[in-house]
């Protein structure tokens, strides 16, 4: 794409989590701008989960200051649920085009986010029980965890044999038209998600993947992505681990955005 001439050129172009795109991807969209065309990077480096990510300098691309804004307000979360996702984040290096989940710009307040320490059928169970006081005609859920495929089996048999209708988010974009409003998806394919209650069981840190090394950028890239993942969740958010196990980035949290329970 950023050599060839194109057939098509486009008029508007809207770029949405830019901070993950490459340089040569960044050079391949402006290449199929038409000459008039304009063209609109939202990015966010704090939800940075993929190392390929550049600064504009690299990608030949200048931004005048006069057309670069900073949106601040929160949407999405509650107060609390930007709280945890905060304590995650706090102390990653942000730049001018980053911002960390920041509870004063929310403008809604909701229950405590919850963290539950148990073995992993404890953790289920808990998650069941929470999901049951929950009206999935109206309200989506996502089950959301670090690895996909056979990590979801459990979670699967157990929502089949309670009767709960489910769908695989695994590199969608959106919600199946018409789909149940319970959804399975690794974190990363979280992203562009949201849902109004998010569980992420079974967090190990066997599942991570990164070096010793205090500056080890893949710890980093993990803190973000579990940032973000906490960050899907509109009205609740329900974590789990088990002791002696857990994801060591859990020991960021700040004890007082969460309630603890030990199964």
């Amino acid at each position: 794409m950023a050599n060839v001439v194109p057939e098509q050129a486009f008029d508007v172009v809207v770029v949405d989590e830019a901070q993950d795109f490459s340089a040569n991807q960044l050079r391949a969209i402006v290449r199929h701008l038409a000459d008039d065309g304009t063209v609109t990077f939202v990015t966010d480096t704090a939800q940075r989960i993929y190392p390929r990510g550049v600064p504009w300098a690299e990608t030949g691309i200048t931004i005048p200051a006069s057309r670069s804004f900073q949106l601040t307000r929160n949407y999405r979360n509650t107060r609390q649920i930007a709280a945890l996702a905060s304590s995650i984040a706090s102390g990653l290096p942000i730049d001018d085009d980053g911002r960390l989940p920041n509870p004063a710009f929310c403008n809604r307040d909701g229950p405590s986010p919850q963290w539950i320490r148990g073995t992993f059928q404890q953790q289920l169970d808990f998650a069941l029980a929470a999901l049951a006081k929950i009206n999935t005609d109206e309200e989506t859920v996502g089950f959301l965890h670090l690895k996909g495929g056979g990590w979801f089996d459990a979670v699967r048999g157990a929502l089949n044999q309670r009767g709960y209708s489910f769908c695989e988010l695994q590199g969608a974009s959106d919600w199946p038209e018409d789909g149940p409003n319970i959804g399975l998806c690794t974190l990363h394919s979280a992203k562009g998600l949201e849902f109004d209650h998010v569980f992420m069981i079974g967090l190990a840190q066997a599942h991570a993947s990164y070096g010793a090394e205090p500056d080890d950028d893949r710890y980093a890239s993990l803190r973000r992505l579990f940032a973000m993942g906490i960050g899907r969740a509109r009205n609740s958010i329900l974590l789990g681990s088990k002791p002696g196990e857990a994801l060591h980035a859990l020991n960021l949290i700040d004890p007082a955005c969460v309630e603890q329970i030990d199964l």
